[in-house]
């Protein structure tokens, strides 16, 4: 379509130059000899084809970029969403260095324990990533119940290292799904029509953002932010 806008643009500036013209311009003697064409008009309407043929040039360059390339790039940036830390603090530097004895510590006026939002964030995101990659997933959890552990402080301190190695992991397989997926604004197979992988992606980003800047600020309310 836009390979004949020039040419179209150029027919359609030519016939309402001709048309806005005086008819002395555009029409012959009653003896058939051709009467002088308006020199400004002649000038005015090259100007004018000239600049659409520019405009229409450059539409072309933009349209013609390969698909390709525009797709990889947002793919990328996706990517990098997953653990963004040019807006705000990471997920990584969020849970290093709690100490031990308050990763079940509740401060006044917060709801939870830094293990609470660690296996909170832990657990939604492997909700999502398996919804996404897993072609029979079902919803079988319930909301709050299945995703914040009842418990403030973690059964054990294995507990709170599995559980930062297990968002890792989850963490690089939501990227690599971002990377392979073949149409990011396709709907999840087992999802609602709304529910698209690209829809995935962004909200298990912008939940663990929330969350990390409720762990952030816990911290400070603990006094254990930044880490010794």
């Amino acid at each position: 379509m836009h390979g004949n806008c020039g040419d179209s643009a150029t027919r359609m500036v030519a016939h309402r130059t001709r048309s806005a013209m005086p008819s002395t311009v555009h029409s012959r003697s009653a003896a058939g000899h051709t009467r002088p064409v308006d020199a400004g008009c002649t000038a005015a309407a090259a100007a004018t084809t000239t600049a659409i043929r520019v405009i229409c040039r450059t539409r072309q360059i933009v349209h013609n970029v390969p698909m390709s390339e525009s797709t990889d790039a947002v793919r990328e940036h996706l990517v990098r969403v997953l653990d963004w830390e040019e807006a705000h603090v990471g997920f990584d530097k969020a849970v290093t260095g709690i100490p031990a004895d308050t990763r079940g510590t509740r401060a006044p006026g917060f709801e939870h324990s830094p293990w609470q939002l660690l296996e909170h964030i832990r657990l939604a995101q492997d909700d999502i990533l398996d919804f996404c990659a897993n072609a029979n997933y079902q919803h079988t959890m319930t909301w709050p119940d299945d995703y914040w552990p009842k418990n403030p402080a973690p059964p054990d301190a294995t507990s709170w290292t599995e559980s930062i190695s297990g968002y890792a992991r989850s963490r690089e397989q939501l990227k690599q799904l971002a990377r392979d997926v073949n149409d990011l604004t396709a709907k999840v197979p087992t999802g609602k029509a709304s529910q698209t992988y690209l829809r995935a992606i962004l909200m298990t980003a912008d939940h663990t953002a929330y969350h990390v800047g409720q762990l952030v600020a816990l911290r400070r309310a603990l006094g254990i932010w930044p880490a010794a």
